[in-house]
C-alpha cells in the first residue's frame, strides 16, 4: 500500500477518535469544545502515527531527525534567530505598506514575561508539529513518492489542519450518541465553511510548510525546522501581544501569515536555505527520484 494511503487511513482514524473523546473531555473540564478539539486532534494524530511508525517506515525517534548534538543545537538556534529576524523584516515592510500598529499599554516586565512564555510555547509546538509533519508525514511519503509531491502534500496537510476545528458556539454538557453525531457533522461543516474566509492564511501556512520541509531536506535534521517554527511562533505572538494590527485592506485581516509580504519573505527564505544549507546527513534523505 502506498504511503499516502496509509497516512490517509491513520488521519481519518485520528479524526474519528478526536470526535469521540473531545465531547467527553468537554463534559469534565471548563474549556470550550473548539479549543479542546483543536488540541486533541494533534495529540491523537501524533500518538497514532507514533504507534504505527513501523508501518510508515520510521525506525525510531532518532530517525525522525532529532539528534541534540552540537551541530543540531547550532542549527536550532540559527533557526530561531533567522525566523525572528525575518518576522522583524516583515513587520517593517508591513508598516511601510501602511499597515497601522497601535502599541498596547504593556510594561517591560510584562512583555519580557510574555516573550519567555511564547518562546517556550514555540519550542513545544515546534517539536511536536515538526516531528509529526516533517518527521512522520514527510519521511513516510518520501519512501515511495517524489520529493516534490511529498513536500507539496505535507505542506497542504500542514496548512489545512490548522483550520480543522469546530465552531466556537458549540457547547457540550453531557456525552451521548446524539452529541457525538452532532459534533461529527459540525466538525466537517466548520472546516468547509471557514475555509473561504481564511484562504490567505492557508496560503501563508502552505508556504511556511514548504520552507520548513526545505529546511529539513537540506540539513537532514529537524533542528533548523524546529528552530524556525519556534521563532515564527515567538515573533507572531509577540506582535499580537504588543500591537493592534489594522491593515489598509480589511480583506487581509490582521494575521501576519495572511499578508502577501510574508508570502514573499517565506519564498525568499526557502531559496536562501536551498542555496546555503547542505549537510552530509541530507544525502540519506535526498537519494530519491525527483
Amino acid at each position: 500500500m502506498k504511503s499516502y494511503l496509509k497516512l490517509l487511513i491513520l488521519f481519518l482514524a485520528s479524526i474519528a477518535i478526536t470526535i469521540f473523546i473531545s465531547p467527553l473531555i468537554a463534559s469534565f473540564v471548563p474549556f470550550p469544545l473548539h479549543k479542546i478539539m483543536s488540541r486533541a486532534i494533534l495529540v491523537v494524530t501524533f500518538f497514532m502515527f507514533y504507534h504505527y511508525r513501523e508501518h510508515l517506515g520510521i525506525e525510531n525517534i532518532k530517525s525522525l531527525g532529532l539528534g541534540f548534538d552540537k551541530k543540531w543545537r547550532i542549527l536550532f538556534v540559527t533557526g530561531i534567530f533567522t525566523a525572528t529576524i525575518s518576522i522583524g523584516a516583515v513587520l517593517g515592510l508591513m508598516v511601510y505598506g501602511k499597515v497601522r500598529f497601535f502599541v498596547q499599554d504593556i510594561t517591560f516586565p510584562g512583555i519580557a514575561e510574555h516573550i519567555a512564555e511564547y518562546l517556550l510555547a514555540g519550542i513545544a509546538v515546534g517539536v511536536i508539529e515538526e516531528c509529526f509533519f516533517r518527521g512522520f508525514v514527510l519521511q513516510s511519503l518520501l519512501k515511495d513518492s517524489s520529493v516534490y509531491f511529498s513536500v507539496f502534500l505535507t505542506s497542504i496537510l500542514y496548512a489545512l489542519i490548522h483550520y480543522f476545528r469546530i465552531f466556537k458556539s458549540v457547547r457540550v454538557d453531557v456525552l451521548d450518541l446524539e452529541t457525538s453525531t452532532r459534533v461529527s457533522s459540525l466538525f466537517f461543516k466548520s472546516f468547509s465553511e471557514n475555509l473561504p474566509n481564511v484562504w490567505p492564511s492557508v496560503i501563508g501556512l502552505f508556504l511556511l510548510g514548504i520552507l520548513l520541509s526545505v529546511a529539513y531536506l537540506r540539513t537532514g535534521s529537524l533542528a533548523l525546522s524546529i528552530g524556525l517554527h519556534a521563532g515564527f511562533v515567538l515573533g507572531v505572538k509577540t506582535i499580537s501581544c504588543v500591537t493592534d494590527v489594522t491593515p489598509p485592506e480589511p480583506f487581509w485581516g490582521g494575521d501576519v501569515v495572511a499578508n502577501p509580504i510574508a508570502w514573499g519573505a517565506l519564498v525568499i527564505l526557502s531559496l536562501v536555505i536551498v542555496l546555503s544549507m547542505r549537510h552530509k546527513d541530507a544525502n540519506k534523505i535526498l537519494v530519491k527520484k525527483v
